[in-house]
């Protein structure tokens, strides 16, 4: 990978927790080698395979989630439905011998808990050595 190539990210995430996303956002400082691409959604559950698909399909090399937790969403089932939607999309990645870590569902720390970037960081972490092993190999 070259030094000025970023890895691009599409984050999709719940307008209920929106302040919580920017601020975790935030907290990676300056996400110089990260190109982030934002779509907020009324609640998680309303992300679709289809989208997942297709960000990856329109050069996301990482697609990631982030839903309230089960016990606290607005929509009651919506991130039920998220994770299971998430985890559908892993195995169809795996099938045509992508990693199904390339899609990733995180939840929002239950209120007023403060955001912990090491999930995240380290699930980008992942992502890069993905990137690296396939430009690599092309």
């Amino acid at each position: 990978m070259m030094k000025d190539e970023k890895i691009k990210l599409t984050v999709f995430s719940c307008q209920q927790r929106k302040d919580v996303l920017l601020q975790l956002l935030g907290g990676l400082g300056d996400p110089g080698g990260v190109n982030v691409r934002q779509v907020t959604l009324p609640c998680s559950g309303k992300l679709e395979v289809g989208h997942l698909t297709k960000a990856l399909e329109n050069g996301a090399e990482g697609v990631a989630i982030f839903g309230c937790p089960e016990k606290e969403c607005h929509y009651v089932v919506g991130s039920e439905r998220a994770k299971r939607r998430v985890r559908h999309t892993e195995r169809i990645l795996q099938e045509i011998g992508l990693e199904g870590d390339r899609v990733h569902r995180f939840v929002f720390p239950p209120q007023p808990k403060p955001v912990d970037l090491n999930e995240f960081s380290a699930w980008l972490e992942k992502v890069r050595a993905m990137k690296s092993i396939h430009s690599a190999g092309a």
